[in-house]
Protein backbone atom coordinates (compact mmCIF):
# COMPACT_ATOMS: atom_id res chain seq x y z
CA UNK A 1 0.00 0.00 0.00
CA UNK A 2 1.35 3.42 -0.94
CA UNK A 3 2.05 6.21 1.45
CA UNK A 4 1.77 9.94 1.22
CA UNK A 5 4.62 10.82 -1.14
CA UNK A 6 8.23 11.69 -0.51
CA UNK A 7 11.23 9.37 -0.32
CA UNK A 8 11.39 6.36 2.05
CA UNK A 9 13.83 6.33 4.94
CA UNK A 10 17.15 4.75 3.99
CA UNK A 11 16.89 5.62 0.29
CA UNK A 12 20.36 5.88 -1.32
CA UNK A 13 21.73 9.06 -2.81
CA UNK A 14 22.31 8.89 -6.54
CA UNK A 15 19.28 6.71 -7.26
CA UNK A 16 16.04 8.37 -8.30
CA UNK A 17 13.00 7.28 -6.27
CA UNK A 18 9.95 6.71 -8.45
CA UNK A 19 6.42 5.85 -7.37
CA UNK A 20 5.60 4.01 -10.60
CA UNK A 21 7.58 2.65 -13.57
CA UNK A 22 9.26 5.11 -15.91
CA UNK A 23 8.03 4.13 -19.39
CA UNK A 24 9.86 6.86 -21.32
CA UNK A 25 12.47 4.32 -22.48
CA UNK A 26 9.80 2.60 -24.59
CA UNK A 27 9.09 5.69 -26.68
CA UNK A 28 10.64 6.38 -30.08
CA UNK A 29 13.03 3.43 -30.58
CA UNK A 30 15.62 4.58 -33.16
CA UNK A 31 16.21 2.04 -35.90
CA UNK A 32 13.64 -0.42 -34.52
CA UNK A 33 11.31 -2.36 -36.79
CA UNK A 34 7.63 -1.49 -36.99
CA UNK A 35 6.84 -4.66 -35.05
CA UNK A 36 9.23 -3.69 -32.25
CA UNK A 37 7.73 -0.19 -32.01
CA UNK A 38 4.23 -1.64 -31.87
CA UNK A 39 5.30 -4.06 -29.12
CA UNK A 40 6.80 -1.17 -27.15
CA UNK A 41 3.58 0.84 -27.49
CA UNK A 42 1.54 -2.14 -26.27
CA UNK A 43 3.76 -2.71 -23.23
CA UNK A 44 3.80 0.98 -22.34
CA UNK A 45 0.02 1.17 -22.63
CA UNK A 46 -0.45 -1.93 -20.45
CA UNK A 47 1.86 -0.64 -17.70
CA UNK A 48 0.43 2.86 -17.70
CA UNK A 49 -3.10 1.42 -17.61
CA UNK A 50 -2.28 -0.66 -14.54
CA UNK A 51 -0.88 2.35 -12.67
CA UNK A 52 -3.56 4.81 -13.70
CA UNK A 53 -5.36 5.91 -10.54
CA UNK A 54 -3.13 3.86 -8.22
CA UNK A 55 -1.66 5.56 -5.18
CA UNK A 56 2.10 5.98 -5.21
CA UNK A 57 4.63 7.10 -2.63
CA UNK A 58 6.65 5.17 -0.06
CA UNK A 59 5.17 1.73 0.69
CA UNK A 60 4.13 1.61 4.35
CA UNK A 61 4.19 -2.19 4.57
CA UNK A 62 7.97 -2.51 4.14
CA UNK A 63 11.13 -0.87 5.49
CA UNK A 64 14.60 -0.42 4.01
CA UNK A 65 17.22 -1.38 6.61
CA UNK A 66 20.97 -1.71 6.67
CA UNK A 67 22.15 -5.33 7.01
CA UNK A 68 24.43 -5.57 10.06
CA UNK A 69 24.84 -9.37 10.18
CA UNK A 70 28.45 -10.08 9.18
CA UNK A 71 27.42 -13.49 7.83
CA UNK A 72 24.87 -12.01 5.43
CA UNK A 73 25.99 -11.75 1.77
CA UNK A 74 24.67 -8.16 1.74
CA UNK A 75 26.46 -7.16 4.95
CA UNK A 76 26.94 -3.39 5.03
CA UNK A 77 24.35 -2.89 2.32
CA UNK A 78 20.55 -2.77 2.58
CA UNK A 79 17.68 -5.22 2.61
CA UNK A 80 13.90 -4.92 2.60
CA UNK A 81 11.99 -5.96 5.72
CA UNK A 82 8.31 -6.51 6.51
CA UNK A 83 6.70 -3.72 8.55
CA UNK A 84 3.70 -5.95 9.27
CA UNK A 85 2.66 -9.58 9.04
CA UNK A 86 1.96 -10.89 5.54
CA UNK A 87 -0.37 -13.80 4.81
CA UNK A 88 0.56 -16.63 2.41
CA UNK A 89 0.19 -15.66 -1.27
CA UNK A 90 -0.38 -12.00 -0.39
CA UNK A 91 0.91 -9.36 -2.80
CA UNK A 92 3.73 -7.34 -1.20
CA UNK A 93 5.07 -4.70 -3.58
CA UNK A 94 5.34 -3.76 -7.25
CA UNK A 95 8.84 -3.61 -8.72
CA UNK A 96 9.33 -0.16 -10.23
CA UNK A 97 12.15 0.90 -12.48
CA UNK A 98 12.86 2.11 -15.99
CA UNK A 99 10.96 0.06 -18.56
CA UNK A 100 13.37 -0.49 -21.47
CA UNK A 101 13.73 -2.91 -24.40
CA UNK A 102 16.11 -5.83 -24.14
CA UNK A 103 19.49 -4.74 -25.39
CA UNK A 104 19.33 -1.26 -23.89
CA UNK A 105 22.94 -0.23 -23.02
CA UNK A 106 22.12 0.36 -19.35
CA UNK A 107 21.24 -3.31 -18.85
CA UNK A 108 24.79 -4.55 -19.51
CA UNK A 109 26.06 -3.54 -16.06
CA UNK A 110 22.79 -3.64 -14.11
CA UNK A 111 22.15 -5.95 -11.15
CA UNK A 112 18.59 -4.61 -10.84
CA UNK A 113 17.01 -5.58 -14.17
CA UNK A 114 14.08 -8.01 -14.29
CA UNK A 115 12.75 -9.63 -17.43
CA UNK A 116 9.35 -8.04 -17.74
CA UNK A 117 7.58 -9.50 -20.75
CA UNK A 118 8.26 -10.68 -24.27
CA UNK A 119 6.25 -10.41 -27.44
CA UNK A 120 8.03 -13.11 -29.41
CA UNK A 121 9.87 -12.37 -32.65
CA UNK A 122 9.37 -10.12 -35.62
CA UNK A 123 9.45 -11.22 -39.26
CA UNK A 124 13.27 -11.22 -39.20
CA UNK A 125 13.32 -13.50 -36.14
CA UNK A 126 14.55 -10.78 -33.78
CA UNK A 127 13.39 -11.24 -30.21
CA UNK A 128 11.36 -8.43 -28.65
CA UNK A 129 11.57 -8.45 -24.87
CA UNK A 130 11.50 -5.80 -22.19
CA UNK A 131 13.12 -5.30 -18.82
CA UNK A 132 12.28 -3.33 -15.67
CA UNK A 133 15.60 -1.86 -14.56
CA UNK A 134 15.93 -0.27 -11.11
CA UNK A 135 19.66 0.48 -11.24
CA UNK A 136 19.21 4.21 -11.82
CA UNK A 137 15.61 4.71 -10.67
CA UNK A 138 13.28 2.49 -8.69
CA UNK A 139 11.32 1.89 -5.50
CA UNK A 140 11.75 -0.16 -2.32
CA UNK A 141 11.47 -3.46 -4.19
CA UNK A 142 15.03 -3.06 -5.53
CA UNK A 143 16.30 -3.93 -2.03
CA UNK A 144 14.87 -7.47 -1.92
CA UNK A 145 17.91 -9.73 -1.56
CA UNK A 146 18.50 -13.27 -2.76
CA UNK A 147 18.03 -15.90 -0.05
CA UNK A 148 21.23 -17.81 -0.83
CA UNK A 149 23.80 -17.55 1.95
CA UNK A 150 21.52 -15.60 4.30
CA UNK A 151 21.89 -17.03 7.83
CA UNK A 152 18.82 -19.08 8.78
CA UNK A 153 17.20 -18.82 5.34
CA UNK A 154 16.53 -22.26 3.87
CA UNK A 155 14.46 -20.92 0.99
CA UNK A 156 12.92 -17.66 -0.29
CA UNK A 157 9.78 -16.25 1.31
CA UNK A 158 8.66 -14.19 -1.70
CA UNK A 159 8.59 -14.88 -5.43
CA UNK A 160 8.59 -12.78 -8.55
CA UNK A 161 5.03 -12.54 -9.76
CA UNK A 162 2.57 -10.37 -11.63
CA UNK A 163 -0.19 -8.63 -9.67
CA UNK A 164 -2.25 -8.09 -12.77
CA UNK A 165 -1.64 -9.42 -16.25
CA UNK A 166 -2.97 -7.56 -19.24
CA UNK A 167 -3.80 -10.58 -21.38
CA UNK A 168 -7.16 -9.87 -22.98
CA UNK A 169 -7.80 -6.88 -20.72
CA UNK A 170 -8.54 -3.43 -22.15
CA UNK A 171 -7.37 -4.58 -25.56
CA UNK A 172 -3.84 -5.52 -24.45
CA UNK A 173 -2.20 -8.53 -26.13
CA UNK A 174 -1.87 -11.72 -24.02
CA UNK A 175 1.90 -11.31 -23.48
CA UNK A 176 1.70 -7.69 -22.26
CA UNK A 177 2.18 -7.86 -18.51
CA UNK A 178 0.96 -4.84 -16.61
CA UNK A 179 3.01 -5.33 -13.46
CA UNK A 180 5.84 -7.28 -11.88
CA UNK A 181 6.75 -7.53 -8.22
CA UNK A 182 6.85 -9.80 -5.20
CA UNK A 183 4.21 -12.15 -3.78
CA UNK A 184 4.49 -14.08 -0.50
CA UNK A 185 5.09 -17.82 -0.78
CA UNK A 186 3.23 -20.48 1.19
CA UNK A 187 4.33 -19.85 4.78
CA UNK A 188 3.65 -16.16 5.20
CA UNK A 189 6.05 -13.56 6.61
CA UNK A 190 6.40 -12.24 10.17
CA UNK A 191 6.74 -8.57 11.00
CA UNK A 192 10.44 -7.63 10.97
CA UNK A 193 11.43 -10.55 8.72
CA UNK A 194 13.61 -9.83 5.70
CA UNK A 195 12.02 -10.33 2.29
CA UNK A 196 14.11 -12.85 0.34
CA UNK A 197 13.63 -14.04 -3.23
CA UNK A 198 15.41 -16.40 -5.61
CA UNK A 199 17.22 -14.58 -8.36
CA UNK A 200 18.27 -17.88 -9.92
CA UNK A 201 21.67 -19.55 -9.98
CA UNK A 202 22.43 -17.86 -13.29
CA UNK A 203 22.44 -14.48 -11.55
CA UNK A 204 25.23 -15.59 -9.23
CA UNK A 205 27.18 -17.24 -12.04
CA UNK A 206 27.13 -13.89 -13.79
CA UNK A 207 28.43 -12.13 -10.66
CA UNK A 208 31.31 -14.55 -10.07
CA UNK A 209 32.72 -14.73 -13.60
CA UNK A 210 33.13 -12.45 -16.56
CA UNK A 211 30.73 -12.73 -19.47
CA UNK A 212 31.64 -15.41 -22.01
CA UNK A 213 33.50 -14.23 -25.09
CA UNK A 214 32.74 -17.29 -27.20
CA UNK A 215 30.25 -15.54 -29.44
CA UNK A 216 27.18 -16.91 -27.68
CA UNK A 217 24.32 -14.44 -27.92
CA UNK A 218 23.60 -12.72 -24.62
CA UNK A 219 19.86 -13.10 -25.24
CA UNK A 220 20.25 -16.89 -25.46
CA UNK A 221 22.09 -17.00 -22.12
CA UNK A 222 19.40 -14.84 -20.54
CA UNK A 223 16.69 -17.22 -21.76
CA UNK A 224 18.56 -20.22 -20.36
CA UNK A 225 18.98 -18.51 -16.99
CA UNK A 226 15.30 -17.57 -16.93
CA UNK A 227 14.28 -21.18 -17.64
CA UNK A 228 16.60 -22.38 -14.86
CA UNK A 229 15.07 -19.89 -12.44
CA UNK A 230 11.52 -20.96 -13.33
CA UNK A 231 12.43 -24.61 -12.70
CA UNK A 232 14.09 -23.75 -9.40
CA UNK A 233 11.12 -21.69 -8.19
CA UNK A 234 8.77 -24.51 -9.17
CA UNK A 235 10.82 -26.98 -7.13
CA UNK A 236 10.76 -24.60 -4.13
CA UNK A 237 6.97 -24.20 -4.34
CA UNK A 238 6.42 -27.97 -4.65
CA UNK A 239 8.63 -28.58 -1.60
CA UNK A 240 6.74 -25.97 0.40
CA UNK A 241 3.40 -27.48 -0.57
CA UNK A 242 4.55 -30.96 0.50
CA UNK A 243 5.78 -29.60 3.85
CA UNK A 244 2.51 -27.75 4.35
CA UNK A 245 0.52 -30.96 3.74
CA UNK A 246 2.78 -32.85 6.14
CA UNK A 247 2.38 -30.21 8.85
CA UNK A 248 -1.40 -30.26 8.41
CA UNK A 249 -1.51 -34.05 8.74
CA UNK A 250 0.67 -33.93 11.87
CA UNK A 251 -1.64 -31.32 13.43
CA UNK A 252 -4.66 -33.51 12.62
CA UNK A 253 -2.93 -36.51 14.20
CA UNK A 254 -2.10 -34.50 17.33
CA UNK A 255 -5.67 -33.26 17.61
CA UNK A 256 -7.05 -36.79 17.31
CA UNK A 257 -4.67 -38.10 19.95
CA UNK A 258 -5.76 -35.27 22.24
CA UNK A 259 -9.41 -36.44 22.05
CA UNK A 260 -8.54 -40.11 22.38
CA UNK A 261 -8.60 -41.22 18.75
CA UNK A 262 -5.82 -43.79 18.16
CA UNK A 263 -3.32 -42.93 15.44
CA UNK A 264 -4.17 -44.64 12.16
CA UNK A 265 -7.80 -45.19 13.21
CA UNK A 266 -9.28 -42.58 10.87
CA UNK A 267 -11.91 -43.88 8.50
Amino acid sequence: MGGGGGVPSGWPAGVRYIERPDTSGCRGLPGASAEACEAARAVRSAVEGYWRGRRGGPVRDVRIRRVDDAGHPAHGQCGLFAARKFAPREWVIDYCGELVPDGAPQLAASDYALTFCSSGCDAQGRFHGFAMDASRAGNEARFVNDYRGVPGARRPNVEFSSADEGGGQQGHPPWAERSVGFRVLQKGIRKGEELLASYGKGFWKGRSADRDDDGEAEGERDKEEEIEEIKENKEIKEKEEKEEIKEKEEKEDDAEVAVGVPRGARS
